[in-house]
């Protein structure tokens, strides 16, 4: 039961950050979307900011377990790289929501939660870029950090933010051929 309605506060409070940013929600809203008063909100979390980690961690928490998962069946680089696309892809589509909370309000963290999320974020980048050096050893490590953060730009904040009216398979077939052309190199790259 205690998890049930830990759980609903969870979800009341995603939406409500989602809708109306971190600020601007109260316990009290986060309490009566989730069908209890707002001090019982206390039960379950110190304060507002421990929802708000809570909810980032969660959906920062499904990234990291499909990573690992990926590093550790992917046979070849590419195939890690394929792997870490769609994992991110499906984990920020499978939870749009949740995303839109962690890239709209993560800089209201507290620094506990912050340091959590930026270690996970330093972990999962380097996956990306100790896979991308050994599949394109002709990049330099600046390269390879340009490209990777610009594939993780493409993949989450696009994801949250726009809906372009296409159907899940469509969209992450989309968004998984764009990231994997920047990867490989076949998107044109001009030398300034």
């Amino acid at each position: 039961m205690r998890s049930d309605r830990r759980a609903k506060i969870l979800e009341a409070a995603t939406e409500l950050f989602r809708e109306r940013g971190f600020h601007a929600v109260g316990v009290d809203e986060i309490g009566e979307a989730a069908g209890i008063t707002g001090p019982g909100v206390y039960r379950h979390f110190d304060n507002k900011g421990e929802v708000l980690s809570e909810v980032v961690r969660r959906a920062v928490e499904r990234v990291v377990a499909g990573v690992a998962e990926v590093v550790d069946e992917g046979a070849t680089d590419w195939e890690v790289l394929e792997g870490l696309v769609a994992n991110m892809i499906t984990s920020v589509l499978d939870d749009r929501v949740g995303w839109a909370v962690v890239v709209r309000e993560q800089r209201h963290l507290d620094p506990d939660a912050q340091r959590v999320l930026n270690r996970a974020h330093r972990l999962h980048l380097e996956e990306w870029v100790h896979a991308l050096s050994s599949a394109r050893p002709d990049l330099t490590d600046a390269e390879v950090r340009v490209i990777v953060h610009g594939v993780l730009g493409i993949t989450a904040p696009f994801a949250v933010r726009y809906d372009a009216g296409l159907d899940r398979a469509r969209t992450e077939a989309w968004l998984q051929a764009t990231a994997m052309a920047v990867l490989r190199g076949t998107v044109p790259v001009r030398s300034a």
